[in-house]
Parts: structure tokens; sequence; C-alpha cells
């Protein structure tokens, strides 16, 4: 059903006769952009396990929120409530295995439905396999990982891996800069000399914590124009080995565990911020799959 909607004031008046919707984008692909001056890449604006606030009013309307995900075609519904006069409802997403959120809304059943307030809140919970993430063409020229932004270097998928190159310094970031506790779980494969990163409280290019794996070892480095050792241990470093990191971020401390075995930990400065990977000093790996999980 097609409905009618109009600002009301500062709120969405929404009419229909029937079943009907009304949702914003949370995530625009490339068939959002037609410029192509200058090559777009994007992240969602809401992920999995974050939960979606609105408030609503209504005369008898019967209403739910939901969700739609990109990449399955599935579509996630809150529970059904009574809107007789002002309601606040929400609706937390579950966790999801490879999924990129592109819709969130509320539908009704038909009537009068008024939207005061919509809001996208809370820490992500979800599990990403590079193999199921489609690769996105911004332009003829411009290819990305879904829900991945990049700055500089070469990222593509390689054997159903993410693989990141650079011959001086490369990265690519998800999420949003205002996550704050959480737990990133994430394999790297180095398969040529340099320095592999993990990415965590990234709210820049140039501000970001990072677990850095190289020849000398495994460090924690805070950089905001220019890099600063925080931590570090002796760790090896073999080409096509796959290791497995877990970095748990709790307010400022940023804490590295490897088979359940704590490594490093140190204070960052840094309380809030995405997650992502990186490449220096000519380095290359691959990532098969992460995790982000709220602490």
């Amino acid at each position: 059903e097609t409905a009618r909607v109009a600002n009301a004031g500062g709120c969405l008046k929404c009419e229909s006769h029937g079943p009907a919707e009304v949702y914003r984008w949370t995530y625009h692909g490339p068939e959002w952009f037609t410029e192509t001056a200058y090559a777009a890449e994007a992240c969602p604006e809401l992920w999995p396990g974050q939960t979606v606030k609105a408030k609503l009013r209504g005369a008898g309307v019967r209403a739910r929120l939901f969700v739609w995900d990109r990449i399955s075609g599935k579509r996630y519904e809150g529970e059904e409530v009574l809107v007789d006069g002002e309601a606040e409802v929400a609706f937390r997403l579950p966790a999801l295995d490879s999924a990129c959120i592109a819709k969130a809304g509320v539908a009704w059943d038909g009537g009068e439905l008024i939207l005061d307030e919509m809001r996208l809140i809370g820490d992500p919970d979800y599990t990403v396999e590079f193999a199921k993430l489609p690769i996105e063409k911004f332009t003829h020229l411009d290819r990305c990982i879904n829900q991945f932004a990049r700055f500089k270097g070469i990222c593509d998928r390689e054997d159903g891996r993410l693989f990141l190159s650079c011959a001086d310094e490369g990265m690519v970031n998800t999420g949003d800069l205002f996550w704050g506790d959480l737990r990133f779980t994430t394999d790297m494969t180095p398969t040529a000399e340099g320095v592999c990163k993990a990415l965590v409280r990234l709210q820049g290019v140039r501000r970001l914590a990072a677990v850095e794996l190289s020849r000398e070892g495994l460090a924690i480095v805070r950089e905001e124009f220019g890099k600063k050792v925080l931590a570090r241990c002796e760790h090896s470093f073999e080409l096509g080995q796959k290791y497995e990191f877990t970095v748990e971020c709790r307010g400022e401390q940023v804490t590295v565990f490897e088979n359940g075995r704590e490594l490093l930990t140190a204070q960052v400065g840094l309380n809030r911020g995405a997650v992502g990977y990186g490449v220096e000093q000519g380095a290359r790996m691959l990532i098969e799959k992460f995790s982000v999980q709220p602490l």
C-alpha cells in the first residue's frame, strides 16, 4: 500500500488505507551514485546487535519496527504494538552473520500514524566472513568490499578472503565513530614483509589505535599524526601463517589476547571508534573473517 507522508511540524504524518511502511535507508550502495569524478565507498549506519527506537502516536494503530538485510534479502521485525496515544517502541536487532542492514523503518496496518522520532543506538554484535560479502563496483575502476571504506592501497578478495596491500601505507575500515566498549576478534595472515595491523578506536585515518604484527613482534600503538608504541612483546611473524587475535576495548584500555592468553595491554587515550585493517612498509595480508561483540 502506498502511504501519504508529510512533514507536520517536525514529525512525519503517515496515512494509508491499508498495510504500509515508512523507512530510511541506512546503507547506500553503488546504485545511489552517478558522479564518477570521485570514488565513493560506504559503510552502514546500522549494524546487527544495535537497537532501533521510535516515538509514535496514533489512535488504535498496530505497528512494528523492521529492518532489511541487503545481502540476504531477509526482513527482521520487532514485536507488534498497539499505538493508542503515545508510544515508545524499541527493536534490538539479532546478532547476524555477514549482513548489511540497508533499511530501518516502521510498518503499520493502516490508518494515521505519526512518527516523532527514530534513533539508531547501541553497540554492534555481528560476524563477517569475507567470502559471503559482495564486491561493490562504484565506478568501472573502483571496486571495494561491501560495507568497507578504503584509504589507499589495494583491497580486493582473494580465495574468499579480504586482501590488503600497499607500497607504503594502506587502510580499510568499517563501523562507527561512536562504537563503545567492544571485542574485536580477527585472523590475519601476512603474505609479504612489512607491518600488518588490526585497527580499533578508529576516529579517522590519522587518529586511531592499532595492534601491529611485524618482524619486531606484536605491539599496541597510538597514531595521531605520528606513531607512539605503547606496549610491545615478542611474537612470531611467518609469511603464510594465520594468526588469530582478540582485541578487547574497555574505555581507553586496549588488551590483546591470543588463544585465550593475554599478551599486551595499554591505555590508548581513545574510548570510542570504528575498526579496520592496515598495512605498512610494503606488507600484504589476508583476512578470512572477524567478529565484533559488545562488552
